[in-house]
């Protein structure tokens, strides 16, 4: 059965990453600012290639990576594997 899948999914594994990344995400940001990370976010997968999506994930550390949202900084190395 897995075979198949990854035929037919061959990037079903980075999907399923970026759903866990996208929920930690969401659980580091306050519930008000949410929907802004998460938009912000998805600009980084959206990208045609990849300096592009790096820029991009660079603005979302520098925009989310404030004062009051520290807990981003420990995590830009483990964020950064899903590129």
């Amino acid at each position: 059965m897995k075979q198949p899948l990854i035929e037919a999914y061959p990037k079903a594994y980075f999907q399923r990453r970026l759903v866990y990344v996208m929920r930690n995400i969401c659980v580091k940001v306050r519930v008000d600012d949410r929907e802004a990370a998460m938009n912000n976010f998805k600009q980084v997968h959206q990208q045609a290639n990849k300096t592009e999506a790096v820029k991009i994930l660079h603005n979302f550390y520098a925009k989310w990576g404030r004062a009051s949202y520290q807990r981003f900084k420990g995590n830009r190395i483990r964020y950064a594997c899903i590129l």
